[in-house]
């Protein structure tokens, strides 16, 4: 996760729409882009990495990395 700090969101995105192995997971919970607004002009966009685990990457005006966190239980960086 610390090695997308400082890329551009698109080329996050851009891996991200490859098919991978959780497609299957994200068709079964109805997985929609999800994005939302911080409070210190950032944004986020949460990224399905594997089931029961989410991975919201906080994203600068200029759309580049500069944060990220993990939520779920599936999740083995926590």
């Amino acid at each position: 996760m610390k090695n997308a700090i400082g890329l551009s969101i698109d080329e996050l995105k851009k891996a991200a729409s490859r098919p991978n192995a959780y497609d299957w997971y994200k068709a079964q919970i109805g997985w929609k882009e999800t994005t939302y607004n911080l409070p210190n002009g950032n944004w986020v966009w949460v990224e399905v990495d594997r089931k029961d685990c989410f991975i919201h990457w906080e994203v600068n005006p200029q759309g580049i990395i500069v944060g990220a966190r993990t939520e779920g239980k599936g999740c083995r960086w926590q």
